[in-house]
C-alpha cells in the first residue's frame, strides 16, 4: 500500500462507522447480514479450486491494456505486453474476500440482469453468475486473449448444479465502443436486460469512470445497485467517486473504502455512509 493510499485509509478509518450509526432498516439489514457476515455458499469450493489452478499457470499471453495500467505505471501501447496468467490473477482480479462479498451482495439483490465492466479472467464474473443463477450476466473485456481465458474458465464450472454458462454473455473489445453499442441494442430489444446489478471494474481513470457512469445512467432503474471498485485507487478515482455519488439521481451511497455502492430507490433517504467491513 502506497503512502498516499495509507493516508486515505487512515482518514477512512477515522470517519467510518458500524451498525450503530445506521437508522434505516434496509441498510441496517444489508450491513449486518450481507456486508459484514461471511456466509459460506456451496459454489465457493469450486471457485477457490479454479483460483488455485490459475495461480499455478505461468504461461504468458499478450495483453492489450485499454485502462490505467498497473498502479504507478502507464498503460501499455495497443500492441500490449506479455504477462503470465498467474500475474494477471494477482494484479487484475479481485481477491477471494471481495469476490465472495460480491457473491453475497448479488444473492441479496437477486437480480434478473447483471452487467460487469472488466471481466479479466472471469473469476468475479462466475461469482456474480453463481450467486443468481436465474440472472443473465453481460460482461465486458477489452483484451481478446484474456477474454479467451475467461471463456475457458466459465467452462470449468459447468458441473455446478443449476449453473448455465449460456447465461454469461461476453462482449470483447474496447469498452468505450462496445458498451454504448450494447446499451443501445439492448434498449431496442423486445426483452431488454434490466440493469439490476452493475459492477464497474474496468478502466481505473477519473475520465473513464465518469464516462461509464454517464453512459449507464439513462438505462438504470430505481432498484439498480451499482458497485464501483477501487474508489481510492488514485486521486482521480476519489474525485470520480465523489462526483458520481453526488448525482441527483443517487439516493443512498455506501463507501467501504475498497468499493462504493450506489442505490437509486427514491424511497430511500439521501445519505452517505462510510462503513467498515471489519471492527
Amino acid at each position: 500500500m502506497s503512502l498516499e493510499m495509507l493516508a486515505s485509509f487512515l482518514g477512512f478509518l477515522w470517519d467510518s462507522k458500524n451498525q450503530h450509526a445506521l437508522q434505516a432498516p434496509f441498510l441496517y439489514h444489508l450491513y449486518l447480514d450481507t456486508i459484514r457476515k461471511p456466509k459460506h455458499y456451496y459454489p465457493f469450493e469450486a471457485l477457490d479450486a479454479l483460483r488455485a489452478k490459475l495461480a499455478t499457470q505461468k504461461e504468458a499471453i499478450r495483453v492489450q491494456d485499454f485502462g490505467a495500467g498497473e498502479k504507478g505505471k502507464k498503460a501499455k501501447t495497443a500492441q500490449g505486453e506479455k504477462r503470465k496468467i498467474n500475474q494477471i490473477l494477482k494484479r487484475s482480479t479481485l481477491s477471494p474476500y471481495w469476490a465472495k462479498f460480491l457473491f453475497r451482495l448479488v444473492a441479496e439483490r437477486n437480480p434478473k440482469g447483471i452487467l460487469e465492466l472488466g471481466t479479466s479472467l472471469g473469476l468475479t464474473t462466475l461469482h456474480l453468475a453463481l450467486a443468481s443463477t436465474a440472472a443473465k450476466v453481460v460482461t465486458f473485456e477489452g483484451c481478446p486473449n484474456i477474454a479467451a481465458l475467461a471463456r475457458q474458465n466459465f467452462a470449468q464450472i459447468k458441473e455446478q448444479p443449476t449453473f448455465n454458462p449460456d447465461n454469461i454473455h461476453l462482449e470483447v473489445g474496447n469498452i468505450d465502443q462496445t458498451l454504448p453499442l450494447f446499451l443501445e441494442k439492448n434498449q431496442k430489444s423486445a426483452s431488454p436486460l434490466p440493469l439490476d446489478f452493475v459492477l464497474i471494474d474496468a478502466n481505473h481513470t477519473e475520465a473513464a469512470t465518469l464516462h461509464y457512469f454517464e453512459l449507464l445512467l439513462p438505462y438504470l432503474n430505481q432498484k439498480s445497485w451499482v458497485v464501483f471498485d477501487d474508489i481510492y485507487w488514485s486521486k482521480g478515482m476519489q474525485r470520480a467517486w465523489t462526483q458520481i455519488r453526488q448525482h441527483p439521481k443517487v439516493r443512498l451511497q455506501v463507501d467501504l473504502f475498497k468499493m462504493g455502492i450506489l442505490f437509486f430507490n427514491p424511497e430511500l433517504s439521501r445519505e452517505h455512509f462510510k462503513l467498515r467491513t471489519f471492527l
